[in-house]
């Protein structure tokens, strides 16, 4: 159901329709303008976000249909604007973009969208959005994957499935910009685990799935997947010794190895970086 949010925003890309990039230009900026005057003065900034973004990416979907354009751009711009107007307040960045994801994700849901497009669309747009913001990439697409393992929990789908397309996302997201990717994998892949873990899912099959996400799309892109594999197995074993126990030797076994036909191996930790990998 669209409320009063997400009907200024399914307005505003109705009557922008006519042009792409004025489209993108005008959702984004407006988003961005009722994060800011929404999360003004609220202390459970990532509550409120998840509230506020079920309802403009509902709005966003809606007028998506109307207007028939894909998803995936709706998502892409309303996560960018989540970003850009919650970093005007200069203050709980990573809440609000946890709560952007679990609320774009629920909502999409709601609307019966399919959830690992929008899922891999929010990575995406989160590190769009970190283009004039105070927080690393690295920071914002573990963040928002966080957001996104736990939101398809709840709605009862595949956490298995969601890891994959967080890290595939992720890789869609930095391979146009200059951020190192090898470090955005590995974040990534240890966000996913560590949020399996508080949900009490498999961490093995999450470890696993986002492994091989890194393989299948490096090899789409025409990257290393030997190197990209490492990343993820990297982040892998870094959420491994925070978990500890049981549950760590599952992901340390979980995260080496052969996997998709790649002798995968963990490297050192990952620093960041500008420069793309």
């Amino acid at each position: 159901m669209v409320g009063n949010i997400g009907e200024k925003i399914r307005h505003t890309i109705t009557e922008a329709s006519k042009d792409v990039k004025t489209m993108a230009t005008k959702t984004v900026g407006t988003v961005a303008d009722i994060i800011e005057s929404g999360l003004e003065g609220t202390r459970d900034v990532l509550v409120k976000t998840e509230r506020m973004t079920a309802d403009i990416i509902s709005g966003a979907l809606k007028a998506a249909e109307q207007v028939q354009t894909d998803a995936t751009s709706a998502v892409v711009n309303v996560m960018d604007g989540v970003i850009k107007g919650s970093g005007r307040l200069g203050h709980s960045l990573g809440d609000s973009i946890r709560g952007s994801a679990q609320g774009i994700i629920k909502g999409a849901s709601e609307a019966q969208c399919d959830t690992s497009v929008v899922t891999r669309s929010a990575i995406v747009g989160a590190i769009k959005g970190t283009s004039e913001i105070a927080i690393s990439a690295e920071d914002a697409a573990s963040e928002a994957s966080t957001g996104a393992i736990h939101a398809i929990k709840e709605v009862g789908g595949d956490v298995g499935q969601a890891a994959k397309d967080t890290i595939s996302g992720a890789i869609g997201g930095v391979a146009a910009t200059s951020v190192e990717l090898s470090g955005v994998v590995s974040k990534v892949t240890k966000a996913n685990i560590l949020a399996a873990q508080e949900m009490g899912e498999d961490v093995g099959n999450v470890t696993t799935r986002s492994v091989e996400a890194a393989i299948e799309r490096s090899r789409d892109l025409g990257i290393s997947a030997e190197r990209l594999a490492t990343a993820a197995a990297t982040g892998a074993i870094e959420a491994a010794d925070e978990i500890g126990d049981e549950a760590g030797e599952k992901v340390r076994r979980a995260a080496t190895g052969t996997i998709s036909g790649i002798k995968v191996v963990a490297g050192e930790p990952f620093r960041k970086s500008k420069g793309k990998s």
